[in-house]
């Protein structure tokens, strides 16, 4: 680090003036870019050197290679603006590239100046123009912006039917690169050939498997806020969380066989970490039996552990940058998610064998996991798989929720499951629940003097009621949304119920 303190002194010192020129990046620091298909890539240069008076700039490395033959991956691979960039005294940038060829930019050509940009050594081939310079506006800032647009050629003759024609870089004074596409793996196939998926997992992953155009290879600049493990929860007592998944399915199964709903019951802090205390109901489906389950527990949600494993040590000291391979895992950031009734981001950490010794033989091998979070709501969604072959796979995924009143989804009660709770001889149904203004206790075997407390999530008795029969209405217009326990009393048996209350 401090030989890149360095190096940047100095080359402020040598080139006086050059921080008005136009560049392609800032070292010292990151810069976040996102595509039509809101997938985001980052920049951040690691290293710089000189070469006599060349400087070298080494971005960060991402693995790459080939990955539908199940062939390991060079784990030294460049990032999407390249392995190794090398800066002219000219203003000239040179960007290595996956094919053994070079990308060119020149960032102090003037209006109408024309190079080639890429080169093989077939008959296409592709030029670069400065076609306009003007001032724009970006992450609240107003800059100077020099705008480059990539023309393809066969021959002498320009080819608009290829898809790449038309892309465009934009280059500013206090930035560098406004837009950009992926500079490493331009023109997304070897010489002599097309595009074709699984060359590279994080190209096909960039372009949503889909084929390379303008529209979903160009990543603009935007402002990434990186959550901290604790902004992944934002929790208060009488929050409820559903959860269906399958524990152990066949490949292509998808159907739950397991049911867990959470209630928070209390919130404490113990040091750093935040403590939740939960009450709650799983229910499991196994060759057609389903059983039922009461549960109390206890989750630190600040602890690395609970939240995403050993990642969490790079995640939380924002270390790694997106599509860089850490020691173990790799992660995707999906700023504009819009699932659970909320718009914002999303982040999904994976374990991929890409991060081995080995390298990776294929992104969902045995042993593979995803498990994805939204901030405020924690995680909504995660998968593993067991094993090879035909392999056996595990599933879960967040179906409702209720927070402070606001509810998305659908609830599950476990009478909708066909179950009742094992633990109480007597047969108790509560419906509709989630209720509205009224609802019903069914009671199998009614007893004299049965009556009802209903309590808060605090424990506090807000409604008293007897039981007038097998069917008894309750109503509920006076109840503030939230969680409820109703708490029966019949011939000496305690039964504990939990309906929640919305609007």
């Amino acid at each position: 680090m401090n030989k890149l303190l360095l190096l940047l002194l100095i080359l402020l010192v040598t080139t006086g003036s050059s921080a008005q020129n136009y560049h392609c990046f800032t070292p010292g620091s990151k810069q976040y870019y996102i595509n039509s298909d809101n997938y985001v890539r980052g920049i951040r240069i690691d290293s710089i050197i000189y070469e006599g008076s060349d400087l070298i700039y080494y971005p960060f490395r991402t693995a790459r290679g080939h990955y539908a033959n199940h062939a390991p991956l060079d784990s030294t691979g460049g990032s999407w603006i390249g392995g190794r960039v090398v800066k002219k005294q000219d203003g000239t940038f040179l960007f290595d590239n996956h094919w053994g060829d070079t990308v060119i930019i020149k960032t102090q050509a003037a209006t109408g100046d024309e190079w080639v940009f890429y080169q093989n050594q077939s008959t296409q081939y592709y030029k670069a123009t400065v076609t306009a310079i003007d001032t724009m506006s970006f992450l609240t800032v107003l800059d100077s912006v020099k705008k480059i647009t990539i023309t393809a050629y066969s021959g002498q003759s320009q080819n608009t039917a290829d898809p790449l024609n038309g892309l465009q870089i934009l280059l500013s004074k206090s930035h560098g690169f406004v837009q950009v596409f992926d500079l490493y793996l331009f023109p997304y196939h070897p010489q002599d050939s097309i595009y074709q998926q699984d060359r590279d997992y994080f190209l096909d992953k960039s372009l949503a498997n889909a084929a390379p155009n303008v529209n979903n290879s160009t990543f603009n600049i935007c402002d990434y806020n990186f959550g901290s493990v604790n902004q992944q929860y934002d929790r208060a007592p009488g929050d409820v969380y559903f959860y269906s998944g399958c524990l152990y399915c066949q490949s292509g199964s998808f159907n739950p066989n397991h049911f867990r709903a959470d209630t928070v019951m209390q919130i404490n802090y113990v040091g750093s970490d935040t403590q939740y205390v939960y009450n709650g109901w799983q229910a499991t489906r196994h060759f057609n039996v389903t059983t039922f389950q009461q549960y109390y527990s206890l989750q630190y949600h600040d602890s690395a552990l609970s939240f995403c494993g050993t990642f969490c040590p790079e995640y939380e000291d924002n270390q790694l940058m997106p599509e860089e391979v850490g020691e173990r895992y790799i992660w995707h950031y999906y700023p504009v998610d819009t699932t659970f009734c909320t718009v914002g981001p999303a982040y999904m950490f994976s374990h991929s064998h890409m991060t081995y010794p080995a390298m990776y033989a294929h992104f969902f091998e045995s042993g593979d996991f995803y498990i994805k979070y939204k901030p405020g709501i924690g995680m909504v969604d995660a998968y593993v798989l067991h094993g090879g072959g035909s392999p056996l796979f595990s599933y879960r995924q967040l179906q409702y929720y209720n927070k402070g009143g606001n509810t998305c989804g659908d609830y599950l009660t476990p009478q909708s499951l066909d179950v009742n709770d094992i633990n109480n001889p007597l047969a108790v149904n509560i419906y509709p629940n989630p209720a509205q203004d009224e609802c019903v206790i069914n009671v199998s075997s009614p007893a004299k003097g049965a009556e009802v407390n209903i309590l808060d999530v605090s424990g506090r008795v807000v409604h008293r009621q007897l039981l007038t029969g097998s069917k008894t209405n309750v109503p509920l217009d006076s109840f503030s949304p939230g969680v409820y326990f109703f708490r029966l009393q019949l011939d000496g048996a305690v039964i504990n119920k939990k309906v929640i209350i919305t609007r």
